[in-house]
């Protein structure tokens, strides 16, 4: 497959990845179309309106690994040809961003191919750069840029075959020029000159951050946090009535996203912002948020909340309230409460959300409703599989609620004794601590291990209140607190030596590589592997583990269609593309995404054996007609083709399908010298 590519062109600095496209089908005498058909792109649902977002992260709709192996690159040097260093800019992780494009929307030219005219006389290749639609200026030659044909004035296409030969699609005629006037307007020249700085800054692939990162957030609520408070003139407490840069709607709705909400910071906002503030790209991540602002945006109440459970002491009162001083938020799936707190008699967790409390229902924690609801179940006799499929709940999240309603007595009848163990350890908070706080499989399995606890045990001790007190008001049982074993810190020499061995060794082995068990492996905080440099390293590592499972896979699926073919072969039995699928255990279109050149390959081999079996059907009957005219003429009949197909106990049209088997019965016929005419008709 990678021999119809003969030319294999390296990327030039600052070009953009469908220019690249369009130098190396030039090259290749292929057309424009015909290469976006050739890498697999899937051409029939791809529209040329959509072209652009090859240049913003084309792997969503290109098959990047394909292209890599055609062209003898890595996806390092495919990346930095794309907007996809800005993009990461604004988000947490570019594997879990579905609607990429809204970052960027509106910042890049989508219809048309901008270019400079004298830099494509003397570079010949089209820049990433360009496509911004705020630069309007050649950065070396001090043009302007341009989509329009000198000699027609039609705009150019984004992709078209005769763009790659530096022509106009429209009438031919070159699109680089010698001579261009250079613009005398030093302000303008100044503000361009200005959105080059700021764009070089987004997509410099050295540092995928714009900010520090806020204690507890994600980077796009971190990045939401430093906008708006500079957006707020850097007040040291956020009010909506105090922005000045942004509109009160726009501020209002990042306030919301900070607090759990959807919407995203995006280019087009943070460019103007930052420019009108005087700063540079570069200076945003000196910059430190104000703990007093971040604390501003979640209103705190006067007083904690009263506990609202039914069985609890402190029902209806909040004498049993305590904060979480260790947490700074309580999240769930779309939500951030702030002021963490527990009812130290029931355990219920609260959090305090657009100026009201809830009872929060989250990781390791199930609301009070559910509670509720399974225990009228457990009462009555139903089993935890019954009340899985009634309530659709997970097979942990009842367990946990089971210990939960055993260790607090809430329940009933056989269900006290289903759920009760008979003894609780003494040394159960060295238990809890050498076991660790995590509710999991993981945690489960690990306390069998250790202490032959049983599941029902497990849960029931972990609900118990010198487990709960542990969790929630122990420093030391945070794994991710500062003093603990996953702090923020680089990793040390020591770590470093680790992470580099491990990925070497796992590079070349089916062993997934995945970043929260090498987190685990390093006793780090998961995200510290997600900043630069390590986030490259891991991602490097897996694309060369891909390609390593895709060698072994194909060197597989190549032996065990040989030894198919050779059984086969051997039996005498004719080969069919099915068959050879079938056997290999692998759809055609799974072997074409994955292996195009096998597909080309298989039915290479079907079309030999399907040659080889017609050439032995030829000389078969060439041998056989002599021995059938023979034996015609001896019995006195008359030598006509009915009569040998009859003979031979085949159709006579078979006899006309080659001429060498029409020239074997002219040859009989001459060597009997029978007298009669050989009658060939059809």
């Amino acid at each position: 497959m990678s021999s119809k590519f003969t030319v294999r062109p390296k990327p030039k600095d600052g070009e953009s990845f469908t220019g690249y496209l369009l130098r190396v089908a030039h090259l290749n005498a292929i057309d424009s179309i015909g290469i976006l058909k050739l890498l697999n792109v899937g051409y029939s649902k791809f529209q040329k309106s959509n072209a652009h977002q090859l240049d913003v992260m084309p792997d969503r709709i290109f098959d990047l690994e394909l292209m890599c192996e055609m062209l003898n690159l890595e996806t390092s040097q495919i990346y930095p040809m794309t907007f996809r260093s800005a993009v990461e800019k604004f988000v947490d992780r570019i594997e879990s961003v579905e609607e990429y494009p809204f970052v960027i929307y509106g910042m890049t030219d989508a219809k048309n191919r901008r270019f400079c005219p004298m830099c494509l006389y003397e570079q010949g290749f089209y820049k990433l750069m360009w496509q911004v639609k705020e630069i309007d200026v050649c950065e070396v030659h001090g043009i302007e840029l341009t989509s329009a044909c000198p000699s027609c004035s039609n705009k150019q296409p984004f992709l078209s075959s005769h763009l790659a030969s530096l022509r106009c699609a429209t009438c031919g005629s070159p699109l680089s020029s010698r001579n261009a006037t250079k613009i005398q307007d030093n302000s303008y020249m100044r503000t361009q000159i200005r959105a080059y700085e700021d764009w070089t800054s987004l997509l410099n692939a050295d540092k995928n951050r714009l900010i520090r990162t806020v204690e507890n957030y994600s980077y796009e609520q971190s990045l939401g946090t430093t906008m708006l408070w500079l957006a707020q003139d850097r007040r040291s407490e956020y009010q909506l009535s105090h922005t000045r840069y942004w509109t009160k709607d726009y501020a209002k709705d990042i306030a919301n996203m900070i607090r759990g909400g959807s919407r995203k910071v995006t280019i087009s906002k943070v460019l103007p912002l930052i420019r009108q503030l005087g700063l540079s790209v570069t200076e945003l991540s000196a910059l430190q948020v104000p703990d007093s602002f971040v604390r501003s945006l979640y209103p705190e109440p006067q007083a904690l909340d009263v506990c609202s459970a039914p069985w609890c002491k402190f029902h209806g009162t909040n004498e049993g309230m305590r904060q979480i001083m260790s947490k700074n938020y309580f999240y769930t799936v779309d939500r951030i409460y702030s002021v963490p707190s527990v009812c130290v008699g029931c355990y219920m967790k609260y959090g305090y959300l657009e100026e009201k409390w809830e009872n929060v229902s989250g990781r390791n924690t199930v609301d009070i409703e559910i509670i509720q609801t399974v225990r009228d179940l457990l009462n009555q006799g139903c089993s935890q599989n019954e009340i899985r499929r009634r309530l659709k709940l997970h097979r942990g999240v009842t367990q946990r609620v089971a210990g939960y309603l055993a260790y607090h007595k809430l329940l009933k009848g056989k269900a006290v004794r289903k759920y009760t163990p008979n003894v609780i350890p003494e040394n159960l908070h060295d238990c809890v601590k050498q076991n660790g706080r995590s509710y999991s499989s993981h945690g489960q399995e690990l306390a069998h291990k250790l202490f032959g606890w049983s599941t029902v045990q497990f849960f029931y001790y972990m609900a118990s209140a010198t487990a709960q007190d542990y969790i929630l008001f122990d420093q030391s049982s945070n794994p991710y607190s500062k003093t603990g074993v996953g702090s923020r810190k680089p990793l040390t020499e020591v770590q470093l030596a680790i992470l580099k061995s491990t990925l070497a060794s796992l590079k070349n082995s089916d062993t997934p590589i995945v970043t929260y068990r090498i987190a685990k492996m390093l006793k780090c905080y998961r995200d510290l592997l997600r900043q630069s440099p390590y986030h490259q390293w891991i991602q490097e590592a897996k694309q060369a583990q891909k390609r390593y499972l895709l060698r072994k896979e194909r060197k597989e699926l190549r032996n065990q269609i040989l030894n198919f073919v050779n059984e086969k072969t051997t039996q005498g039995v004719s080969i069919t593309a099915a068959d050879v699928y079938t056997c290999i255990g692998h759809s055609r279109s799974y072997v074409k995404r994955r292996h195009p050149w096998l597909v080309e390959w298989i039915a290479l081999l079907v079309r030999r054996d399907r040659g080889e079996r017609t050439t032995m059907k030829k000389q078969d009957l060439i041998q056989r007609i002599p021995w059938a005219v023979e034996n015609l003429v001896a019995d006195g009949m008359n030598v006509n083709a009915h009569d040998i197909a009859n003979f031979l106990g085949i159709p006579y049209n078979a006899l006309y399908i080659y001429p060498e088997v029409v020239e074997a019965m002219n040859q009989a016929k001459l060597r009997f010298n029978t007298g009669y005419v050989l009658q060939t008709y059809r």
